[in-house]
């Protein structure tokens, strides 16, 4: 399976209420359930 993730697919507001997308590395897991070892890492970086 593949899909693409942006990063306005991962904005939130902060706590000023900026809706933001902030740097960082994430691990993202896709499974059955929560027991999954199924997993993907990936970065945010600013530019």
């Amino acid at each position: 399976m593949v899909f693409d993730i942006n990063t306005s697919m991962l904005k939130f507001y902060d706590n000023t209420m900026q809706y933001v997308c902030e740097p960082g590395s994430f691990k993202l897991f896709m499974g059955a359930d929560s027991a999954t070892e199924n997993s993907v890492s990936f970065a945010v970086e600013y530019t």
